[in-house]
């Protein structure tokens, strides 16, 4: 039996074809068609394809079943994060669906590809695809999960490539998972309620401004690629067609990861994410002011004359993603921020602005000493003395800055509360908080 290559060879000689008019008309090099025909190196599936399609042949009659053994996969390094994005839009519902290459082309080679390219830290990020269980999914998608926020498209949130059902576009998506929203409120009231949530992310994140497509459309039928459009917060649209260079898409990438990183913060190192969303839920009800959920610039009436005591730490809950969290109270972050004056308290003189519907300046609480390492302490860790008023520009930094940097912002604010500490049984030395911070 003929191998691909000489078929293909044959099919071109008997239209007439020289390799030059078929070079020009792919747009590739002669010396490409000619491995394929030769057979120099197992060609690619997708070239296989594109010729096919270009001599008006099946697929099929290229003796498929053993097209298989007759190709190779393509490795990260080998072709571009736009080349595999456009041959997967091709080869979408082609083939059968188990074992299938655009299987492999979104759950393996892009998300691949993605890793390198934008040099993801694969401890902070899952970078993982699907195209369905079982049969295909109308809307396949490759995502970048936060493991600190999830690790799954049913709930939380994150960043995902979403293809269109026509396969014509693919979206880069800030998106939250909307199955968790349908299980808790219903469809119809679960579209609402994400759709309120991607509202109020957008007004309380720095939006690039490259990546402020507020709505997507994905040509769906269906329930879930409803919820994707309901959930999304903020992103791009490619045309297939017409995709930009990898830099030009990497950028954009990283882009929206620097959003995504400012939602982690907002959502901070132990809280749920269920629980902000709860609080977000509540506010835009009107039953919890909305920067009491991130930090308050709003002054409420609270006592804040309360003395530092020690108090008993409440038991962890267990999130989801099965890790074991400690909750915080709004309002002993309200005491914090009130007793500081809304002031920032690495720098009183620093400014950032006078928050919505308020009479004081927009501050952010900051656990100087994560509520997340409670399993090393004896006594609570969400307690006013450990509660630090940050200016947004200090608290991004506290979190994402560099090490210097960060570590003379930490240096001062433990010295000022060192004492505040011992009070509450928080006791903690200032090498403790550089290894606490990866500061050593």
């Amino acid at each position: 039996m003929d191998n691909i290559g000489t078929k293909l060879k044959d099919i071109r000689l008997s239209k007439g074809l020289s390799l030059a008019q078929v070079s020009e008309a792919m747009g590739w090099p002669i010396s490409r068609i000619s491995k394929i025909e030769n057979q120099a190196q197992k060609p690619l599936y997708y070239d296989v394809q594109l010729l096919a399609e270009y001599y008006a042949v099946n697929l099929l009659s290229l003796e498929a079943n053993d097209i298989r053994n007759a190709v190779r996969s393509s490795t990260a390094e080998e072709l571009s994060i736009s080349e595999k994005i456009r041959e997967a839009a091709q080869l979408y519902k082609k083939e059968p669906f188990a074992g299938s290459v655009v299987g492999d082309i979104i759950t393996k080679e892009i998300p691949s590809i993605l890793i390198r390219q934008a040099s993801l830290n694969q401890r902070k990020f899952l970078v993982t695809g699907s195209i369905g269980k079982g049969q295909y999914a109308e809307i396949p998608w490759v995502a970048i999960f936060n493991r600190r926020i999830t690790d799954s498209a049913t709930y939380g949130i994150y960043i995902v490539y979403l293809f269109t059902a026509d396969m014509k576009g693919v979206y880069l998506s800030l998106n939250q998972g909307f199955t968790y929203f349908k299980d808790k409120f219903g469809n119809k009231q679960g579209k609402e309620e994400i759709s309120n949530m991607a509202m109020y992310l957008r007004k309380h994140t720095p939006i690039p401004m490259s990546m402020r497509e507020y709505s997507i459309s994905l040509n769906s039928t269906k329930q879930l690629g409803k919820g994707y459009e309901a959930g999304h917060i903020a992103g791009k649209y490619y045309d297939v067609k017409n995709l930009p260079s990898d830099e030009i898409m990497i950028s954009d990438l990283l882009e929206l990861i620097d959003a995504y990183d400012d939602i982690n913060v907002q959502i901070t190192n132990n809280r749920l994410v269920e629980q902000f969303y709860d609080y977000i839920v509540e506010a835009s009800k009107g039953n919890v002011e909305e920067d009491q959920i991130i930090g308050t610039s709003q002054k409420i009436a609270i006592e804040t004359n309360i003395e530092d005591n020690p108090e008993q730490k409440n038991e962890p809950v267990i999130g989801k993603d099965g890790l074991k969290r400690y909750l915080r109270s709004p309002i002993n972050s309200q005491v914090a921020l009130q007793k500081a004056n809304f002031m920032c308290e690495c720098d009183n003189t620093h400014y950032s602005f006078k928050a919505r519907n308020s009479d004081y300046m927009y501050v952010e609480a900051h656990h100087l000493v994560p509520i997340s390492k409670g399993d090393q302490f004896g006594y609570s860790l969400d307690v006013p003395a450990n509660i630090i008023s940050l200016c947004p520009n200090c608290h991004r930094c506290v979190h994402l800055g560099e090490d210097q940097e960060k570590e003379n912002i930490l240096r001062k604010l433990y010295e000022d509360r060192k004492d505040r500490l011992e009070k509450v049984q928080i006791n903690v030395t200032f090498e403790q908080i550089k290894k606490i911070y990866n500061l050593v």
